[in-house]
């Protein structure tokens, strides 16, 4: 059985490249914590407009749980205009 070299890599670089696709930045994992602090009021004074404001911006990042709470937030109205289009 013989494996070209070439298509050995090509399918470990496709792994690898499909892991970093789905792993949300460090960055975009400080503002979800971060959202979710002001959110409960853990440390920081409750604060649902804020929240939001993290939450968008993590969810930009592709954060999949600061997707999800943004989605509530929408359905809920919690720091923003209630929006059932942009909660689905």
């Amino acid at each position: 059985m013989s494996v070209c070299l070439g298509d050995f890599l090509q399918t470990g670089l496709r792994r690898i490249c499909r892991v970093l696709a789905y792993q949300p930045t460090a960055k975009a994992e400080r503002l979800y914590q971060k959202g979710v602090g002001f959110k409960n009021g853990d440390g920081e004074e409750k604060n649902l407009r804020e929240s939001f404001r993290l939450f968008k911006e993590a969810s930009e990042s592709g954060h999949t749980e600061a997707i999800k709470e943004l989605a509530e937030c929408y359905l809920h109205g919690r720091g923003c205009e209630r929006d059932l289009v942009k909660a689905a």
